[in-house]
């Protein structure tokens, strides 16, 4: 029983992971595009900030920018003394600047002190 849940949970995963991931000349990223992963033996390359294309190689003749496709990595700020640090809808910095902390006022406001 166990063995047959395995197998078919394994053919599940590879099932999701294909739907996940696009093929040749497909589109891989992208300014408002969400970021999907290549297929096997693909790498996705950048022809502009709004497209990015599985390939073998980079065009390079074609224009293409040549830059392999990187996501954007966060952006972490600090949140300075008496700065709001977090409450419920907060997108702003939680980290708090050094030797102070994130105290709590209430459900949607946290102060740094």
């Amino acid at each position: 029983m166990a063995s047959s849940l395995l197998i078919k949970f394994a053919l599940l995963a590879s099932i999701i992971g294909c739907a996940y991931s696009v093929g040749i000349y497909e589109q891989c990223a992208g300014e408002g595009f969400r970021t999907v992963l290549c297929n096997p033996g693909l790498t996705c390359f950048r022809r502009s900030k709004w497209f990015s294309s599985c390939q073998y190689s980079c065009p390079r003749q074609l224009g293409w920018e040549c830059e392999l496709y990187l996501p954007p990595l966060p952006i972490v700020t600090i949140a300075v003394g008496w700065g709001q640090c977090g409450g419920q809808g907060w997108l702003g910095p939680r980290i708090c600047v050094a030797s102070y902390a994130c105290y709590t006022r209430d459900a949607y406001f946290s102060q740094v002190s």
